[in-house]
């Protein structure tokens, strides 16, 4: 998964989410992915894009090159129906049919969106690892500290 700006902070507690339910998700540092990083990217995997307006330049381009040389299955998730960045990948979702207006008085602080990005990975993750028959027994494995074990 990957993002840029607050999208990026989204994108990294939800891998920590999946990770802790046994779920293979890494965060990729969307700044880095066209400098190297995207020697990780493998045939089977899926990249998912998470971006508000799904027209940072910057993730156009990494599709663009992934589609191009890599072919692998890739997601975008969007705050926009007509994002440029679901032209290049296989599937775009936008998070909400009616336009978002964010918690701040000027309505560009990424407030309302990034809760619904976060909740929207995080039930994609539940659902996978419900497919995957996870269990409390291996939630409880991953998680040796903490006060998970108390229910």
């Amino acid at each position: 998964m990957t993002g840029i700006g607050k999208s990026a902070h989204v994108v990294r507690k939800c891998v920590a989410t999946w990770q802790s339910l046994s779920l293979p998700a890494h965060f990729l540092l969307a700044q880095d992915l066209l400098h190297g990083d995207i020697g990780v990217v493998r045939p089977d995997d899926i990249l998912i894009y998470i971006s508000n307006s799904g027209n940072t330049e910057e993730l156009i381009g990494i599709a663009k090159h992934v589609r191009d040389a890599f072919g692998v299955y890739q997601l975008s998730i969007s705050n926009n129906p007509s994002a440029t960045l679901g032209s290049f990948v296989n599937k775009s979702i936008c998070i909400s049919e009616k336009s978002i207006r964010e918690a701040d008085p000027y309505d560009k602080i990424p407030t309302v969106s990034s809760l619904l990005f976060m909740m929207t990975l995080d039930t994609c993750g539940l659902l996978l690892a419900e497919k995957r028959d996870f269990t409390d027994e291996v939630f409880r494995r991953n998680h040796p500290s903490g006060n998970v074990h108390t229910k």
